[in-house]
């Protein structure tokens, strides 16, 4: 229908979570994540979406409500470029949205009224049909899969505008697909079927600071920057979740794997996706650089004994006699072993738990032979390198850091003090300081006994004034507990 009109209301946080979800769960486009149920490195492009949702008609007033803190701040200005007017509001204390839904129907039911009264004044007081034919070829283009969004839908319906409901399989309730199959103004689709149209992986890290964590990473040697995205794609077979990182003028590529506890297997099966690429792991390529072998690190980690009586030190910088030491030290400390462990099988002594002292290292046979036992040494990554791990929760995070910039919603009240999460005032921090074992909810509930001559001041726990009174049941100020009447007054 030509001359057509659309408006769009866009539920920011539903679109991206339900995006990464759906980028994470494997499908046509990319293979499903294995160590997790969303996949933080995909982005939508905006410009391309805005696009596809508005087709051949022409794009009337758009909106787009959200939280804060984003997702990415480049999201607003991405939307507002589109000629998008932003709707952003403060999370509740645990992060939760609130007002976005609110926000969102009340602006929907608005428009539709407007373009219903428009045309019902126009065609009654001046018989002029333009008025009902722009509410005709206008359509409300929806994206959210919320079923709190249903009363705001239903209304723009019996208004008799058409709607466009988009959303993601996942995170769209059947309610829609219900009401779509009685009502023909109301049509429902996929964002899953233009995924690839609309949507890329962003594998380059954010991190402000360019570093990455040794035992996690994987580096491919001489890598032109006209390949990565190409070669990114390839890993993508690994299911693992990775993030890519360069140092300026640097041709080694480095990617890291958050999520991994062993970096060995990934790399053998990357070598094996990448067999033109030189792959190496994070002590192998770091190595050349402080002109030693990987396994330094292990001599020196194991070069510590305890001092015995015949202890002679040696020049530390001495290589040769530090080199002689070591294996003297080793040779003694394998023949005292095992005199150890056939005296302990033929004198049948046992430690405090019952057990011998030779523990499967080494035992004695009837003819004095020594035998080798099992091997009790950890060697379940394989002969790997030991990793540590990282044990940084990205939510819990994130989370502190929302709440950090919110007011705490007790005050002088909190009981936990100086250990809360939330933001208080600096003279709530000095009293918490100042009394650590008193309970602060009791401040101005009684009268100072020395009332304008206290010398704590405002330190001081207790009300100078009655303006200052704090009462107990009403949780007012100006009284005390027990005034009935100032009570009442209050309530």
């Amino acid at each position: 229908m030509p001359g057509e009109t659309c408006m769009i209301f866009v539920d920011d946080s539903n679109v991206w979570i339900e995006a990464q979800k759906f980028a994470a769960s494997g499908n046509s486009h990319m293979p499903k994540l294995q160590d997790s149920d969303r996949d933080p490195r995909l982005r939508i492009d905006i410009g391309r979406l805005v696009e596809r949702l508005r087709g051949n008609r022409t794009q009337g007033p758009s909106f787009l409500y959200g939280s804060r803190p984003p997702p990415n701040d480049s999201v607003w200005k991405a939307f507002e470029k589109n000629k998008f007017e932003t709707n952003i509001y403060d999370r509740a204390f645990g992060g939760k949205e609130k007002e976005v839904d609110n926000s969102m129907s009340v602006d929907m039911a608005a428009k539709a009224t407007e373009l219903r009264i428009e045309a019902e004044f126009m065609a009654k007081h001046f018989g002029d049909p333009k008025a009902t034919e722009k509410r005709n070829k206008t359509t409300f283009v929806v994206i959210t899969g919320d079923r709190d969004m249903m009363p705001a839908v239903k209304r723009v319906l019996e208004f008799k505008i058409r709607v466009e409901l988009w959303g993601w399989k996942s995170g769209i309730s059947q309610a829609y697909l219900d009401l779509a199959a009685f009502n023909s103004l109301l049509s429902v689709h996929l964002l899953d079927s233009i995924f690839k149209d609309i949507c890329f992986t962003a594998y380059r890290s954010t991190r402000k600071i360019k570093s990455v964590v040794g035992g996690k990473t994987m580096v491919l040697r001489d890598v032109d920057e006209s390949r990565e995205e190409a070669i990114c794609d390839r890993l993508l077979q690994t299911g693992q979740l990775f993030w890519k990182t360069r140092w300026d003028g640097e041709a080694d590529l480095c990617i890291e794997f958050p999520k991994v506890d062993q970096i060995e297997t990934l790399i053998l099966r990357a070598r094996q996706l990448l067999p033109d690429v030189t792959i190496l792991s994070w002590p192998e390529y770091r190595a050349p650089f402080f002109n030693k072998d990987p396994t330094d690190d292990v001599k020196t980690a194991n070069m510590y004994e305890l001092l015995g009586p015949d202890f002679v030190a040696v020049d530390e910088h001495d290589n040769a006699k530090m080199e002689e030491r070591l294996q003297n030290l080793t040779l003694k400390n394998t023949t005292e072993n095992a005199s150890d462990s056939v005296r302990g099988n033929a004198s049948g002594n046992t430690n405090s738990d019952g057990a011998g002292y030779n523990s499967g290292n080494a035992s004695a046979n009837a003819g004095g032979n020594i035998n080798s036992g099992n091997d009790t040494g950890d060697d379940s990554d394989g002969g790997g390198w030991t990793t540590v791990v990282n044990n940084i929760d990205t939510e819990k995070r994130h989370r502190r850091v929302v709440n950090q910039r919110q007011d705490c919603p007790y005050g002088l009240r909190c009981k936990k003090q100086d250990d809360c999460g939330y933001r208080h005032t600096p003279q709530e921090r000095q009293l918490f300081q100042q009394n650590p074992n008193r309970n602060l909810g009791m401040r101005n509930t009684q009268m100072c006994r020395w009332a304008s001559n206290c010398f704590r001041g405002r330190d001081c726990l207790f009300a100078h004034t009655e303006a200052e009174a704090r009462c107990l049941d009403c949780k007012q100020t100006g009284h005390f507990k027990g005034d009935a009447a100032k009570c009442l007054l209050q309530t």
